[in-house]
């Protein structure tokens, strides 16, 4: 018989055969029935191509399993119908007592509730301490406070606008770059056509002028001497020595030749040059004060450096650091692998201050265990090989 205020989830079929009372185990994802052991293994066989799945605890729940703590505000078991007043320690879940006597429990540390409620109390103070502490000491570190994050928040916001305002003075330069060249060409290319309909017009009118001086001859027969020699003195003679020049000034094989202008163009060296364009300029994620291309943290590093194993130079200039044995980390900053670049970090020297250094990474740095830093001057930390530290004492 199902017990008042139950949650339980009953097969669907005995509750059709008068039973309402067996707890469901399985249900069937194609005709959504809820179904028992025994209903289960008889449905599945006699249709095979249902899908029929183990119902987890957020729909039911079996001896080896227990309410989410959604539920927790139903205060009975749903498969035993029992008060839930039972921690099983092994699975670290809490259950009711007839769970703690079934399978998997029965073997494990089960107590109940009431005699851990102190324990307990003073467990969770203790979580939420270290939760707290942990909590301040990563804000005063990385500054992740509600203030830091939120001015954070408008200092990307002023260094967007600063990028786009650098970005589109490049691209604003090299636009007016490729207008310039587009005009130069276009005016190249205006009086090459205007050149070209020149020699046209020349053509034009001298042909005109030999049309006039052969017209003049049509009548040769019936022309006098005099016309004849003043005609072609001066005219025929003219036209004729004008248009053997005009002929071999003439560089063109045929006037057609005129139009067969081309616009001349690398084609290897437009696609090496749109290949530039296309990939001009990126966005270092790793922008540091200094330059765009150069990382500045500050981060502390002491995790990772064995504190009892530092030496420290006469000159108090040069810092030797030994990665901690037994840990496969590599020296970090902000939880990511050190890449070449600047990074200032502090370093904690017992009986001395803290010590805040500037240094340059390299890829040996990264798979060396023995860190060495060496004084250098600022301006030489562009240098890829060095594997230095520079150090101020009396730091905060």
């Amino acid at each position: 018989m199902r017990v008042p205020n139950s949650t339980t989830t009953f097969c669907s079929i005995c509750a059709n055969d008068g039973i309402d009372d067996i707890p469901a185990e399985f249900h069937c994802e194609t005709c959504h029935q809820f179904l028992c052991i025994g209903d289960a293994g008889s449905h599945s066989k006699k249709n095979p191509q249902h899908v029929v799945k183990k119902l987890t605890t957020n729909m039911n729940v079996n001896a080896s399993n227990v309410p989410s703590v959604s539920s927790l505000s139903v205060s009975f078991c749903q498969l035993h119908q029992c008060p839930i007043n039972t921690f099983c320690k092994t699975c670290r879940q809490i259950i009711c007592s007839g769970c703690a006597l079934s399978f998997p429990h029965q073997s494990h540390s089960c107590v109940l509730l009431s005699d851990i409620d102190q324990e307990m109390r003073q467990e969770v103070k203790k979580d939420v301490q270290k939760l707290h502490e942990m909590k301040t000491k990563w804000e005063l570190k990385c500054h992740t406070d509600y203030s830091s994050l939120d001015q954070e928040i408008v200092e990307i916001e002023k260094q967007k606008q600063l990028l786009k305002k650098e970005m589109d003075t490049v691209f604003d330069e090299l636009h007016q770059l490729l207008k310039k060249r587009h005009d130069i060409l276009n005016e190249e290319l205006d009086q090459l056509c205007c050149e070209r309909i020149c020699v046209i017009s020349k053509i034009k009118e001298l042909k005109q002028q030999v049309d006039k001086s052969m017209k003049e001859f049509d009548h040769l027969d019936s022309m006098t001497t005099l016309e004849v020699v003043s005609n072609k003195i001066n005219s025929l003679e003219v036209v004729l020595k004008d248009f053997k020049r005009m002929v071999s000034e003439f560089k063109f094989g045929s006037v057609q030749e005129l139009h067969e202008m081309k616009w001349k163009k690398d084609e290897k060296e437009l696609n090496e040059l749109k290949q530039q364009i296309d990939k001009y300029g990126t966005l270092d994620s790793s922008m540091g004060g200094l330059s765009l291309a150069l990382q500045v943290v500050q981060l502390s590093n002491e995790w990772l450096y064995d504190e009892s194993n530092i030496t420290i130079s006469t000159q108090d200039t040069v810092v030797k650091i030994i990665k901690k044995r037994g840990t496969n980390h590599h020296f970090v900053f902000n939880n990511t692998m050190m890449e070449r670049g600047i990074f200032q970090w502090k370093v904690k020297i017992e009986n001395r201050a803290h010590w805040i250094g500037v240094g340059v990474s390299s890829q040996e740095l990264v798979e060396s265990r023995d860190f060495r830093a060496f004084s250098k001057l600022l301006s030489q930390i562009l240098l890829p090989e060095l594997q230095w530290m520079y150090l101020e004492n009396g730091f905060e």
